[in-house]
């Protein structure tokens, strides 16, 4: 249960491959989500209670969000996913994104997936941030920036656990 949080909005450009991908690879490596707080050095809990993906190449191509608790490689960007045990074992969500609006005047498309909270304690060994891939389930070419991710988090600032 968090009592004493505060929500936060954490935003990403994804930096893409511009060659066309296959399912199962590797979309984008691990980057960090910085998460706000009134005091960054304190390990912290929370949960992830929404996520949005702009598309601004509407390729709107199918994929995995894989969740972190630490940074860990997934594998190599447009190949194969290659996730080792030990890094398995910082997975605290994947979060598939199946469906898209289009925004068409626009040119762009945005998902919101479904899912439940994604529940999170940090450590001392790394306070500040939660840490996302991403998996393509389809064949999709897109640009270099052409994938945003946003974030509404909600970070418990008690400092007992």
């Amino acid at each position: 249960m968090i009592n004493n949080f505060q929500t936060c909005l954490v935003e990403r450009l994804l930096t893409l491959d511009t060659v066309a991908y296959a399912s199962g690879d590797v979309l984008f490596d691990t980057l960090a989500l910085v998460l706000n707080s009134k005091d960054p050095f304190v390990p912290r809990r929370g949960r992830v209670r929404q996520i949005t993906l702009i598309d601004t190449d509407a390729a709107k191509g199918l994929l995995d969000l894989v969740f972190f608790t630490a940074n860990v490689p997934l594998g190599t960007v447009n190949a194969a996913v290659s996730l080792t045990d030990a890094a398995a074992a910082n997975v605290i969500a994947v979060v598939s994104v199946n469906a898209y609006t289009d925004l068409l005047a626009a040119g762009n498309a945005v998902a919101r997936p479904s899912f439940d909270a994604i529940e999170f304690n940090l450590t001392d060994a790394n306070p500040v941030s939660l840490f996302v891939a991403g998996i393509s389930r389809d064949a999709k070419t897109y640009t270099a920036n052409g994938l945003r991710l946003r974030a509404v988090v909600e970070i418990d600032n008690i400092d007992q656990f």
